[in-house]
């Protein structure tokens, strides 16, 4: 801290000047951190969103690509992350898929959209190579029924909405044709027979 007075040892200082010493150099100490993660975080486009690095799926050469992280309770349907990965946004994209519940979810869309309520999915691209999909799976079996499809399905749809989202398409029709492209794709037998009806992406939140 500047101008912060020199310590002196020994018995020649007195118990004062000891503790006064002692909180200037703790809050230089707390300054220089501040300022070493202030440098660390601009590498990010979103404050206070950062990768998940648990449950990583890694390329040949040890770089991470893929992270699934759940923090949730109950048993989620298994997706193909990687394959929907690979074909939407790239091998070489980064991405963190966080499930999340309505508290996290509510204070995410609150904060980054305005919206005081659960989404059922939130998109970050954080680069043109990095992003994340924060996914209620709560929210999502409220939603399903309104959109004629089962939980699975419809959580499925949204993971490929939100890969969408990171690849820079806007709800309209052209995204709506590679929601169903990707859907008959890599849906199961029983998804693909619950696609014929088209969701229409302005209900979604």
């Amino acid at each position: 801290m500047k101008g912060a007075e020199t310590r002196v040892p020994g018995a020649f200082q007195s118990r004062s000047a000891t503790a006064r010493d002692e909180v200037t150099e703790f809050f230089s100490r707390k300054i220089s951190v501040a300022r070493t993660c202030k440098v660390s975080l601009k590498k990010y486009v979103r404050k206070k969103i950062s990768l998940t690095q648990n449950n990583t799926k890694k390329d040949k050469g040890g770089t991470d690509y893929l992270s699934v992280h759940i923090k949730t309770k109950g048993k989620l349907p298994r997706l193909p992350f990687a394959s929907l990965k690979e074909a939407l946004l790239g091998k070489r994209y980064a991405l963190s898929i966080v499930f999340i519940g309505d508290q996290r979810s509510r204070r995410l869309n609150k904060t980054y959209r305005g919206k005081d309520a659960p989404a059922n999915v939130l998109s970050f691209p954080l680069s043109t190579t990095e992003g994340e999909l924060f996914i209620n799976p709560r929210e999502a079996r409220r939603d399903a029924p309104k959109f004629n499809q089962d939980v699975p399905a419809f959580l499925l749809f949204l993971v490929i909405h939100g890969m969408l989202h990171l690849k820079g398409y806007a709800h309209g029709s052209t995204m709506s044709a590679q929601e169903q492209r990707c859907m008959k794709k890599f849906g199961s037998t029983r998804t693909r027979a619950r696609t014929g009806q088209k969701i229409q992406m302005t209900k979604l939140k």
